[in-house]
């Protein structure tokens, strides 16, 4: 095999993803224990991976916020060979302050931060305002259960504030969310004593549906009004801001 370049970001990566044959593995394995820019590309991008847990398609997105913004710097035209070049750049920037990323790596990510929220069902006051057995108290006591698929079959349908929220609550915990979005920002749970209570829910619910904008919009309203979420409100937003 040919002599390897120290900044050959593509067989780096193939090497730390054990794709190469014995040969050329070898020949890299050296490189990166004797040279330091290839020993920071690789370290570089397994930051990147440990930071993203292995989703190649936000590594490259971040690296693109990173090599644009040094592209304007340097006004390079994007060509193949120019773009590889701000690819190690970025990478390298990465390495450059790892200090920083060491402290993110430390603190639980985003998504590990909402499914945290989601981990704990919310507990609040279920009324069972009936001694027979209706569909709504039947709903309720699933849901009080943890039954959550039973709970949203019986609920489902009954206009109360109280059925259409524990309803929400349901169906965001079977993953549901469009549904659960629908039922927490429904009028009649929008004007009752849940409303509160919702908004955090339908937050979430955007946020694991993958719209972030939603997300961030009811986070901001929920920051301002003083909510009972607000310290984790700002914790959420902080981290979705900084994508």
């Amino acid at each position: 095999m040919s002599e390897i370049s120290n900044t050959n970001y593509e067989l780096i990566q193939d090497y730390l993803d054990g794709l190469l044959d014995q040969e050329a593995s070898l020949k890299v394995g050296k490189l990166i224990d004797n040279d330091e820019v290839a020993y920071n590309i690789a370290k570089g991008i397994l930051l990147l991976r440990k930071e993203f847990v292995h989703d190649e398609s936000q590594i490259e997105e971040y690296l693109n916020s990173i090599y644009k913004r040094q592209q304007s710097l340097f006004k390079l035209q994007k060509t193949s060979k120019y773009a590889t070049w701000l690819k190690i750049a970025a990478v390298l920037t990465v390495v450059t302050v790892s200090a920083f990323i060491t402290y993110r790596f430390s603190q639980p990510s985003l998504e590990e931060m909402v499914n945290a929220e989601l981990a704990v069902p919310y507990t609040g006051t279920v009324a069972f305002r009936d001694s027979q057995k209706t569909e709504l108290s039947v709903g309720l006591t699933a849901y009080v259960d943890e039954n959550y698929l039973r709970a949203a079959e019986l609920l489902e349908g009954i206009n109360d504030a109280e059925a259409v929220f524990y309803h929400g609550l349901s169906r965001l915990y079977i993953e549901e969310y469009e549904t659960a979005i629908k039922l927490f920002s429904s009028d009649i749970v929008e004007q009752s004593r849940y409303a509160i209570h919702s908004s955090w829910f339908l937050a979430l619910s955007y946020y694991k549906l993958g719209d972030r904008e939603n997300a961030r919009k009811l986070l901001k309203k929920i920051i301002a009004q003083n909510h009972y979420k607000k310290t984790e409100a700002i914790k959420l937003l902080n981290k979705i801001e900084a994508y």
